[in-house]
């Protein structure tokens, strides 16, 4: 009944009718894991999960960019196994403190250990964004790409990797949300096979500019769904979880609901298959704030 109220609302609210088959899943109102971790409260860096030792459950990853003991990148890896109280892996980079774009880790296709990719979007020598990549396999001291890339130096949305062509490569995704020429968010891909010169897509999307959430492509109905988790200034009062679909150049929406989550700013969210059901649940890393004093993983599924 409560799913069935949000999905009204928020079918009035957004301007679209959820598909029945989509409501008799009721997704993200159901908590499976609530935990503190290894990791005191820190934002220093950026979080992820991401399977970092070949056993396909999502570890927890921090990418520690600034502030660190070392003067370089480090990073650090507690492992889903042991519920995130045992660290796998601690180990400075190739990469000096910076803090001048967004850290990811991505999946490599030489080692268990995922890739390390820094996608620089500001203080670029050339006036466009660059990507580099340290390896997984030589534990981040080798860096296997350097390049720059077709987009000029643009801080007006959300960089991310992600496989949009279904070769394995991360290829560089910006989801601009403000200051966009269609007044609405936008989407482009440059491709990894092509040193992130050729762009795969250039498009406005279905939704109004706004940035009260966290932007990423997934596999929802198909691979590189548009998927939009607003943690603020939401219609139903919970974080919220949108979709638009690829197949319809990200113009129609599959979901649109609430969740279980309260609206929270204290963390990263992200859609992924957390128990590896072939849905994406909805995380929260929660670094802030935090009633265990640890940093928190809280998953709802889908």
């Amino acid at each position: 009944m409560l799913f069935k109220q949000l999905a009204l609302f928020s079918s009035v609210v957004f301007g679209s009718v959820i598909p029945n088959k989509i409501e008799k899943r009721a997704p993200y109102q159901t908590r499976i894991l609530d935990t503190g971790t290894t990791f005191a409260q820190e934002n220093n860096g950026w979080w992820q999960l991401i399977d970092a030792n070949g056993d396909g459950k999502p570890d927890l990853a921090y990418i520690k960019n600034k502030n660190t003991g070392t003067g370089y990148v480090e990073v650090h890896i507690a492992s889903s196994s042991s519920n995130f109280q045992t660290r796998i892996l601690e180990v400075p980079t190739t990469f000096t403190q910076e803090d001048n774009g967004t850290w990811r880790l991505f999946k490599s296709s030489s080692s268990n250990l995922p890739d390390l990719v820094y996608i620089k979007t500001q203080n670029t020598p050339s006036g466009y964004v660059e990507v580099h990549i340290a390896s997984g396999a030589s534990t981040y001291k080798t860096r296997t790409v350097e390049v720059v890339a077709t987009f000029a130096n643009e801080q007006d949305g959300q960089w991310n990797v992600y496989d949009y062509d279904g070769d394995g490569k991360p290829d560089l995704v910006f989801i601009k949300t403000s200051n966009t020429g269609t007044g609405t968010d936008e989407v482009f891909v440059a491709s990894a096979t092509s040193n992130y010169q050729t762009r795969l897509i250039s498009t406005g999307t279905t939704f109004t500019v706004e940035n009260n959430g966290f932007w990423q492509l997934g596999s929802y109905s198909a691979n590189g769904d548009l998927i939009y988790i607003k943690d603020v200034n939401t219609g139903t009062g919970t974080t919220e979880v949108h979709i638009a679909s690829r197949a319809s150049g990200y113009q129609t929406r599959l979901l649109d609901v609430g969740s279980t989550f309260t609206q929270e700013q204290n963390g990263f969210w992200q859609l992924i298959d957390f128990n590896a059901d072939g849905k994406l649940d909805l995380t929260y890393i929660k670094y802030q704030n935090t009633g265990t004093g640890t940093v928190e993983v809280h998953v709802a599924s889908g």
